[in-house]
């Protein structure tokens, strides 16, 4: 039988259909959900971030002043290191409530205006006398998608940001994806292995069952008492073929005893039916000789 025909390929494209369906709704189920979990989480984050750092420094304006604290040797020793842990490109900046630039971690941007325009948006609105609530915005800078955490100061004199590329924080879920890929395959290999070994325990006992059928059909009625005496003890459908088998061919093999019985039997009723033929034939022959004897 042809590989790609037999029971065997069929058990094992249904264990690799199986795994790959279930792997392939994972993909499609789980990740999306732990990308927007990962998304809310990090926003969370990135607004307690420049909350704490926002409140910091209303706090030493409060006990000091506004142009005492807004320098940039005092700014960068408040927030110079404030930013996503682990994430390269997060970094936090203070713009004035003009949109200046008060600090920024490349120096060359303090004092010039502010280009991200998020941030621009944030400004206009406390030009109007608004007061944004900290939140996270996500944008586009340059090509790239970014998250902003904004806190604006309780005197909106300045404006706390932020700053995160999605691509590093996403990092994680290509990691997750990763994993997710591997543990599929060595799964399916496994799988795979362990489909060989089930369906050759259940062809084996059909190809048993099929050679048994073949000698039946080609009048050989003898026993392969190793592999008929372990077939005949299993206890599941292949067990009963197998038994069903055996019966069958004890009862052909009963009835050819009974007819080689009969056959001799016959034999010998033939035989002396061929002599009591024998003998009336002579008897006949002599009382033809006597007719003819009187005859004469």
């Amino acid at each position: 039988i042809n590989f790609w025909n037999s029971i065997k390929a069929k058990i094992l494209l249904l264990v690799f259909g199986a795994i790959l369906l279930t792997v392939l709704l994972n993909l499609w189920t789980v990740i999306p959900r732990v990308s927007s979990n990962i998304s809310d989480i990090t926003s969370n984050y990135i607004v307690d971030i420049a909350t704490v750092a926002g409140e910091g420094i209303d706090n030493e304006i409060r006990m000091s002043s506004y142009d005492s604290i807004m320098t940039t040797g005092n700014l960068k020793r408040l927030i110079g290191n404030v930013a996503i842990k682990n994430v390269d490109g997060s970094y936090s900046y203070i713009v004035d409530a003009d949109g200046t630039m008060l600090y920024h971690p490349t120096a060359e941007k303090i004092g010039k205006s502010v280009e991200n325009a998020v941030v621009k948006e944030v400004v206009a609105k406390l030009k109007s006398g608004d007061r944004p609530k900290p939140e996270v915005i996500e944008y586009t800078f340059n090509g790239q998608k970014k998250y902003a955490g904004i806190y604006v100061g309780k005197n909106k004199e300045f404006v706390m940001v932020v700053n995160a590329e999605k691509t590093e924080i996403m990092s994680g879920l290509t990691s997750i994806v990763s994993a997710i890929v591997k543990g599929s395959i060595f799964a399916l290999i496994v799988c795979l292995i362990i489909s060989v070994f089930v369906t050759r325990h259940i062809v084996a006992p059909i190809i048993h069952a099929t050679d048994t059928v073949k000698r039946l059909g080609e009048l050989d009625f003898s026993e392969d008492n190793s592999a008929d005496k372990k077939m005949l003890r299993r206890k599941d459908e292949v067990g009963v073929m197998i038994r069903s088998f055996a019966d069958f061919r004890n009862i052909i093999v009963d009835v050819m005893s009974k007819i080689s019985a009969y056959s001799y039997k016959l034999q010998e009723a033939a035989k002396t039916l061929n002599k009591s033929a024998s003998e009336s034939s002579t008897a006949a022959e002599q009382v033809e000789t006597a007719i003819t004897g009187i005859a004469d």
